[in-house]
């Protein structure tokens, strides 16, 4: 967690990262397709550094199915609370896509307190993949044509809205945003749960805490406010994020990324990211 992001762990020109939004009536619940593919060619593995972002991912490994037809190559990325590293070798061929808050429990009908920074077989859960889906994505040469395939996968998914799902998403705006200043307990209020019965439901939907939830979004915010005024202080960035003060950006950020905020905005800039590109994060 300690090591800082450098120039050997930009992605190079063979392997490119890309995004798509989902169909529009999927758009509540799906924040983009995304695809990783290409060929690494340095010697030794990338050391990929995701960022937490309160998001579920669907990840296919492509090429692990090519070679193995393994149930294995289709997985869930749990809502992360801190950074984590992934490894990139060989020839990569992921595709992947990004849930917002709720959305994957909605439509894979799974609590996912249980993946919590970890990653699980997609086989582990109940709705697995229609047969033939991953030989379809595999047989297809652009993200476009994958992501129609998706797209009919997950048009018939869409689950009716049921009460505590409303609910739930109610909860994620009242958290959510600079300026949202509901406790856990006036969030629970406000939706007609107990406290303790909304946390329960709120770590099965989303696999975060309200209060991991809460810190989460506000390292977003902060990285979204940086890239767009790179000049400004981290005082500055941190009264606008929702921080207490500079002190506390330091603190979370550390405890978030593993590094001081600083030194991770210093050298961000030289290196490529899995969730750089624009519908990445809602």
């Amino acid at each position: 967690m300690d090591r800082l992001p450098s120039s050997a762990d930009r992605l190079p020109t063979a392997v490119q990262y890309s995004e798509t939004a989902p169909a529009p009536s999927l758009r509540q619940l799906i924040a983009c397709y995304w695809q990783i593919s290409g060929h690494v060619t340095s010697a030794r593995a990338l050391q990929h550094r995701v960022l937490p972002d309160a998001c579920v991912d669907l990840l296919l490994d492509l090429e692990a199915w090519r070679l193995t037809a393994s149930g294995a190559a289709a997985s869930l990325v749990g809502a992360m609370t801190q950074a984590m590293q992934f490894e990139l070798c060989d020839r990569v061929d992921l595709l992947g896509v990004r849930f917002r808050p709720g959305g994957a429990a909605a439509m894979l009908r799974a609590a996912l307190d249980a993946i919590t920074d970890r990653t699980a077989a997609l086989e582990a859960f109940s709705q697995p993949l229609r047969d033939g889906l991953l030989d379809e994505l595999a047989s297809r040469a652009t993200l476009s044509e994958r992501a129609r395939c998706l797209d009919h996968e997950f048009l018939w998914r869409i689950p009716a809205q049921g009460r505590v799902q409303r609910r739930i998403e109610r909860a994620v705006r009242l958290l959510d945003g600079a300026s949202a200043g509901a406790s856990v307990c006036a969030a629970a209020r406000e939706i007609g749960f107990s406290t303790r019965q909304f946390e329960r439901r709120f770590v099965e939907a989303i696999g975060l805490t309200p209060a991991q939830f809460r810190r989460v979004r506000r390292l977003r915010r902060l990285l979204a406010l940086q890239a767009h005024a790179p000049t400004r202080s981290l005082a500055a960035l941190a009264a606008a994020s929702g921080y207490f003060d500079q002190s506390h950006l330091n603190r979370e950020f550390r405890a978030l990324v593993g590094c001081a905020p600083s030194r991770w905005l210093t050298s961000c800039s030289d290196v490529a990211f899995v969730q750089d590109g624009c519908l990445a994060v809602f």
